[in-house]
């Protein structure tokens, strides 16, 4: 990537599975830019492999992927073709035990081993 100019941040969080009374549901959530060239189509490769995987993915959610953090404020920086911005947002439901954590570790190396060359 550093040879063609272009920088992929990822970044990984979990999310609390109840939130001011309401249930969140889903095991991941991608955030993304969607009008951002090379994010979107990131999202759409990521969702279909860990859905293969027998998770439920939500995109955008619980937080928006415009909120005013680290990915935007690259966004304003770089150009389109040279940043991708990606975060990933874990339910804390499927990640307390050791056995959910490292099945969701598997998954998501999985989703992402392709986006390496690996």
């Amino acid at each position: 990537m550093a040879q063609h100019g272009l920088a992929f941040h990822l970044s990984v969080h979990s999310f609390t599975d109840r939130f001011q009374g309401q249930v969140r549901g889903n095991d991941f959530g991608l955030l993304y830019e969607s009008w951002w060239p090379l994010e979107r189509p990131l999202a759409d490769r990521l969702d279909k492999r860990l859905k293969e995987h027998g998770y439920s993915v939500r995109r955008n959610f619980p937080y928006s992927g415009r909120d005013d953090g680290f990915c935007m404020r690259m966004r304003r920086e770089r150009k389109e073709r040279t940043y991708i911005g990606m975060e990933i947002e874990l339910n804390q439901r499927l990640c307390r035990s050791p056995e959910g954590a490292k099945a969701m570790a598997r998954a998501l190396a999985d989703a992402l081993a392709p986006e390496f060359g690996a």
